[in-house]
């Protein structure tokens, strides 16, 4: 026995039925499609900026290489312009920080004054000062007669 054919109303009920889902499905692929598209934008963004974090990263590292080397060129050239010595038979005070000269080591620079050796260390390695003698300002390294000044100061 066969079926009963459905009626043209029903078909083309069925019909409506099934292009409403076709539409359902075309509105869903469409949604889909452009959240992938967003995620593609999110992700080439994401990159780029990771891409920028690593540069700045390896900007740090090569800074914190550059300073540590600097910091160690400093100290070498720090002692070999400073020669310790006791202080001056007279007295007299430090002028970076107005202590009696006796109250600790201390170190005549290539201009003949004194200071304390931690105070002249500090006093130079602050940027603005250079390497110069926090009373007459002479540079160190002229002062010593050095004619070819060390990476770090170039």
């Amino acid at each position: 026995m066969s079926e009963p054919s459905p009626s043209r109303t029903e078909l083309l009920e069925l019909l409506a039925a099934k292009d409403l889902r076709h539409k359902h499905l075309d509105a869903q692929w469409t949604e889909a499609l452009e959240e992938a598209r967003k995620y593609k934008a999110e992700l080439r963004e994401a990159r780029h900026l990771l891409r920028a974090f690593n540069e700045t990263q390896e900007v740090c590292a090569k800074l914190m290489r550059q300073a540590a080397k600097a910091k160690v060129e400093f100290a070498l050239f720090f002692d070999r312009m400073a020669k310790p010595c006791g202080p001056p038979p007279a007295g007299g005070d430090c002028t970076t920080c107005a202590e009696p000269l006796v109250s600790n080591p201390c170190c005549m620079l290539p201009c003949s004054h004194i200071f304390h050796l931690d105070c002249a260390r500090k006093w130079c390695q602050e940027g603005d000062n250079g390497r110069e003698c926090p009373l007459c300002r002479k540079h160190l390294a002229a002062c010593a007669g050095v004619k070819r000044p060390l990476a770090a100061e170039e």
